[in-house]
């Protein structure tokens, strides 16, 4: 796994990512991962969603989008450029990767290819 470094120690938060990684596999299709410091870049040519670990129990998915998401599960969103949002959703359980939050992620993929389905 790719990724064993940087979840050393860290073994509920490695379990969230794989739930993450297989439910954006079965959805997307495959996709690279760049293990860096302090994120997982997961990306298809250009990086779609970033995975950190920000506090004790939890994963942060970062996803970048042409709007604000206006939701109660956005911990953090911030404009760094005109039209492109990024958002931070921290997740704490695999309950917490569904639908809407994968919705988010099919978007910003799309919005990385080219794709507006």
């Amino acid at each position: 796994m790719e990724t064993e470094f940087f979840f050393a120690g860290k073994p509920h938060e490695a379990a969230l990512y794989e739930v993450l990684a297989q439910q954006l596999r079965q959805r997307l299709g495959p996709f690279d991962v760049l293990v860096q410091k302090t994120q997982l870049a997961l990306r298809t040519g250009r990086i779609f969603t970033c995975v950190s670990l920000r506090g004790k129990g939890c994963i942060v998915v970062t996803f970048g989008l042409p709007a604000r998401v206006a939701s109660a599960r956005i911990w953090q969103a911030v404009e760094p450029h005109p039209n492109r949002w990024t958002h931070h959703v921290k997740v704490y359980s695999s309950e917490e990767i569904d639908d809407e939050l994968l919705g988010w992620l099919q978007a910003a993929y799309n919005a990385t290819t080219g794709d507006r389905t």
